[in-house]
């Protein structure tokens, strides 16, 4: 009540209301908070959830959505407590949370605030229901300004420990569900449960074995888009491993084989050029657009993937690399060269095809070096709009 009370202060629309009433407000509050707890513990969530799915038999995608939404119905009960939306709403809740130890907090995190979409899940498998085809993550699309938390962001961001699993029913739903997917577009931030820094622990890493099962058992998955965003600009993390012993391409399922996939976009991923060779031929008969944005290769050359894409047996157009990079430079780990001279060695380029039908690759030129400047030559400039042709 306490903690309530003082709360109020931050918000206008509360300003100017006796103290008398402050009790009769929190009773309003604590009693909707009470039966939104048991909707989401007990089993009210999933058994509703499965009778619309019951009752909507053309609905074929989903989409997760971090920021908040406003419920007109809830408008007349919630205006006079605090109002839906609201950057730090939930600041009562995170009074809280802060005093605890960084793991309890994290782990009620997750169960709170992550674990929504398994009720999705799990009603979609319950009724057996076979026709979504398309899951769609939407980015949290609120910048952190400087010394902003992510906290004070409205919304919830989707992040790898959505796929925290409690029990094994958790992940036969969730393989159930992958099963049905044509296509998928997820960003999967690898961030700390309610924090805008990186997680890398045992916890992490059993979300993200987790989620490497589950994209392994799309098989029938025609379209696949996942990206690892950053917080900051890349140049921050330019050359930084991303906390592992080995590349996240191995925790990502990217080994897998899609037989139906035609379209691929990977972002903020860093991998062996010999895994990005090994997963264009797996897919060489079927794989026909291919994007990579912000990616690393930890060893091997970017110009190399461009020649097998643009002059090997693919099909594979348009083909495009935006902001790419090599781990090193003449020896040196690109992170720790100047700023400019970091931005010079972020490749980008694209397949075109001429008019005599001729496969080429296209660069865009200016102060940026050539995709095939390292290997070739470690001082050659790419000449202004370079077209490198069959």
């Amino acid at each position: 009540m306490e903690i309530y009370a003082a709360e109020t202060r931050n918000h206008p629309q509360l300003q100017g209301i006796s103290s008398w009433e402050r009790p009769k407000r929190y009773q309003r509050y604590r009693d909707l908070f009470e039966e939104q707890e048991s909707i989401r513990t007990g089993h009210v969530m999933l058994q509703t959830l499965a009778r619309a799915i019951e009752d909507m038999p053309n609905v074929t995608t989903v989409v997760y959505s971090p920021g908040p939404l406003v419920v007109p119905v809830e408008a007349k009960y919630v205006r006079d407590i605090i109002p839906r939306g609201v950057a730090n709403s939930n600041r009562s809740f995170m009074s809280q949370f802060f005093l605890q130890d960084r793991s309890t907090r994290e782990l009620r995190f997750i169960e709170r605030k992550q674990h929504g979409i398994h009720h999705l899940i799990a009603a979609v498998h319950l009724t057996q229901y076979k026709g979504i085809r398309e899951f769609r993550v939407e980015r949290l699309k609120h910048q952190l300004a400087e010394g902003q938390s992510l906290l004070s962001v409205p919304g919830t961001e989707f992040t790898i420990f959505v796929f925290d699993f409690p029990t094994e029913s958790h992940m036969e739903a969730g393989k159930f569900f992958f099963r049905q997917l044509h296509k998928i577009d997820m960003m999967l931030p690898l961030r700390r449960p309610g924090a805008d820094t990186y997680c890398f622990n045992e916890a992490s890493e059993n979300c993200l074995a987790n989620f490497k099962t589950l994209l392994a058992e799309a098989t029938e998955l025609q379209e696949l888009a996942l990206r690892i965003p950053q917080w900051h600009s890349h140049a921050e993390y330019i050359g930084r491993e991303l906390g592992f012993t080995n590349v996240i391409f191995n925790h990502l399922g990217l080994e897998s084989t899609w037989p139906r996939l035609r379209k691929m976009t990977l972002g903020g991923i860093r991998a062996k050029e010999k895994q990005l060779h090994k997963l264009i031929s797996r897919h060489i008969d079927t794989l026909r657009e291919l994007h990579l944005g912000v990616c690393a290769l930890s060893s091997g050359f970017w110009a190399n993937l461009v020649d097998e894409v643009v002059y090997g047996c693919t099909r594979i157009t348009p083909f495009t690399l935006l902001s790419v990079y090599e781990d090193e430079v003449n020896e040196m780990p690109i992170g720790q060269l100047p700023h400019e001279e970091q931005q010079m060695w972020l490749y980008r380029g694209e397949v075109r095809v001429n008019a005599e039908g001729q496969r080429y690759w296209y660069e865009p030129g200016g102060n940026v070096k050539s995709v095939y400047a390292r290997r070739l030559q470690p001082d050659v400039e790419s000449a202004a709009d370079a077209d490198i042709a069959v």
